[in-house]
């Protein structure tokens, strides 16, 4: 789920796992993501009529067998090491122009390891995406 102001990221919050169905995992997170983003201030009553909600459905993650193999662009990508982890989507490598390695580094200090920590010891698990609304540009 995806939050944003304008052009502005305004919160993004997600599961990689489905616990219950759709309709009702999109409420959840989206109370989630306006309320309890780590990364932003709570939403406030005044910015909810601006805001635009993408909602990204995730396919079933599928374990890489190496690094190479992840495609920017195509896959969404998920870094587990040392009980850490984080995830990508597709889009997030293409709209900061990054190639494969500098994406899996952001993504490893994302998890909160060293940049380089996906090149061993890495699991990594690719999957597809599809963004609702489509024809909203991010």
């Amino acid at each position: 789920m995806t939050l944003l102001d304008g052009a502005d990221l305004r919160g993004c919050v997600g599961t990689i796992k489905a616990a219950r169905q759709l309709h009702e995992a999109v409420v959840d997170i989206a109370t989630v993501a306006a309320l309890h983003d780590n990364g932003f201030p709570p939403v406030r009553r005044e910015e909810v009529s601006r805001l635009t909600v993408q909602v990204s459905v995730l396919s079933v993650p599928r374990p890489l067998d190496s690094w190479r193999d992840f495609e920017v662009g195509r896959h969404g990508v998920v870094l587990a090491k040392n009980g850490r982890s984080a995830v990508f989507l597709p889009e997030v490598a293409l709209e900061q122009g990054w190639g494969r390695e500098e994406t899996l580094s952001h993504l490893a200090v994302k998890a909160g390891l060293a940049a380089d920590a996906w090149r061993e010891g890495a699991q990594l698990s690719v999957f597809a995406s599809r963004r609702y609304p489509r024809d909203t540009a991010h």
